[in-house]
């Protein structure tokens, strides 16, 4: 991976409104380009006499008939340095977001919202820094450009997924194409196709239709008399005759196929409301179950079900166990489902394509969180690496890295008054760090962290209510 530009500009007021060129050259082609912003140290202005002054200059100037008193309402101030690309004087695209750190990526094949997809081949570029609004008496902006090349791993990007879908294939009201065209007006990235105790479905999935919608991992529900679990990748393991007391051996050649295993709405009520959706295996070997459903369901925030889920992952933790977590729909595309639901979705930390193969390695990783809205950025920094979603670090003190943003997807989410209150450090079920916040916000801190794991959960506001958990993530561990 070659670095083709890296460069740290420190910002004062005088760049308000300022446009910086920045010019580099690719001398050979290269699979993609990737590229890193960054100025979350100074996001959001912190001096509070600063931001009253900033704000009553911006009220006498624009807002004559307010109270300058009201100063407080307009809280945070922030700073806002936005990218754009060129290539030999052809607009690429731009990353016009107030994400102060990102993540982006430039190929022929795929590229990050905002840009196009463009061949990365010999030739002039030119990155302009916009510096949209500059309060701050310092604002370090750092910048990486890199060449990526066939050899380099991809970069791992998170990507908003829903993996509990049903069509006609099994009890869902949809055909394939359908749901893939229904599923573009959810803002997805990627879905996973998981029909119950079928695979016929896949065989509709053509690269057409991909193409013209989204990518589709395929899936199954396996459904039987003693629960539910969802398996992602291209398993020809028949679970219809599964015991309660050898759920082991099929998930043992589930998982030498290379598969994903989860378990799905794992509290859910039997019957006689739903014949076997309640979970009664006897497992004991939980290390063969990738990921667990603890959100499931059109309003997942509502349900008592998903609190008793999160409960019960919480215990397999504490036990020892590596388990991601995944947010269902369940959906069924039928005519007595809501008009207006509320959402959970899942993003996965996935290196690449939206493929099947990308799909569940990076729910066997650990890489994904499930979020009512916001967007969250999770990690730790230890002897100077980062750690983040499923990794590994010694224990000891470390750098805790958070960032939430309530950008993204907003028009799916918009209507709940969700809003992000507070930040809160799990590790090994206890509280070890709150953090007040209101709405999109970075934080860092330093913590001790002993054996075991850490998760970060996102508390606020839900359709009246306050102190409703709106995100979750899927551990980091510490041996």
């Amino acid at each position: 991976m070659d670095i083709l530009l890296s460069r740290e500009l420190h910002l004062t007021p005088s760049d308000h409104e300022t446009l910086i060129c920045l010019e580099f050259r690719t001398e050979k082609s290269y699979k993609a380009l990737r590229i890193f912003t960054d100025y979350h140290d100074a996001k959001f202005l912190g001096d509070m006499e600063q931001a009253r002054r900033a704000i009553q200059r911006g009220i006498r100037k624009y807002l004559k008939d307010t109270d300058p008193s009201q100063w407080e309402r307009f809280l945070p101030v922030v700073n806002l340095v936005t990218l754009s690309l060129e290539c030999e004087g052809v607009f690429v695209g731009s990353a016009h977001r107030h994400h102060p750190k990102q993540s982006l990526m430039i190929s022929e094949e795929m590229s990050s919202p905002g840009f196009e997809r463009h061949k990365i081949s010999r030739g002039n570029w030119r990155a302009v820094v916009c510096v949209n609004a500059l309060v701050s008496d310092l604002v370090r902006y750092r910048l990486m450009i890199q060449g990526v090349e066939d050899s380099d791993p991809d970069p791992v990007e998170y990507r908003c997924m829903e993996l509990h879908t049903h069509t006609v294939h099994s009890d869902g009201g949809a055909s394939v194409s359908q749901l893939c065209h229904k599923a573009m007006d959810w803002a997805y990235d990627g879905i996973a196709l998981t029909d119950h105790n079928a695979w016929s479905g896949v065989a509709e999935l053509t690269p057409a239709l991909e193409d013209a919608t989204l990518p589709v991992a395929h899936g199954i529900e396996w459904t039987t008399l003693y629960g539910h679990f969802l398996v992602i990748g291209d398993t020809r393991v028949d679970c219809r005759l599964i015991g309660q007391d050898d759920i082991h051996l099929y998930l043992e050649r589930i998982q030498a196929e290379g598969c994903a295993v989860g378990v799905a709405h794992p509290c859910a009520e039997g019957a006689p409301f739903c014949s076997g959706c309640d979970w009664r295996f006897h497992l004991s070997r939980w290390d063969l179950v990738d990921y667990i459903e603890i959100w499931n369901g059109p309003f997942p925030l509502e349900s008592p079900r998903n609190s008793c889920a999160l409960q019960r992952w919480t215990k397999l933790l504490n036990a020892g166990y590596r388990i991601a977590i995944s947010s269902g729909r369940d959906w069924h595309l039928l005519g007595d489902e809501p008009k207006n639901p509320h959402l959970g979705v899942t993003y996965l930390g996935i290196a690449g394509p939206i493929r099947t193969d990308t799909v569940k390695e990076a729910l066997r990783v650990g890489r994904s969180y499930v979020t009512a809205g916001p967007t969250l950025e999770f990690a730790f920094r230890k002897d100077g690496r980062v750690y983040g979603l499923g990794e590994t670090l010694s224990p000891g003190s470390c750098l805790l890295l958070a960032q939430v943003n309530e950008d993204s997807r907003r028009p799916c989410w918009q209507d709940f008054g969700i809003q992000t209150k507070q930040v809160r450090l799990i590790h090994n079920g206890e509280v070890i760090l709150t953090k007040s916040c209101g709405g999109s916000v970075v934080l860092s801190d330093w913590v001790e962290l002993s054996p075991g794991w850490a998760r970060l959960e996102l508390y606020g506001d839900y359709r009246g209510q306050t102190g409703v958990m709106l995100a979750c993530s899927s551990p980091i561990y510490m041996e």
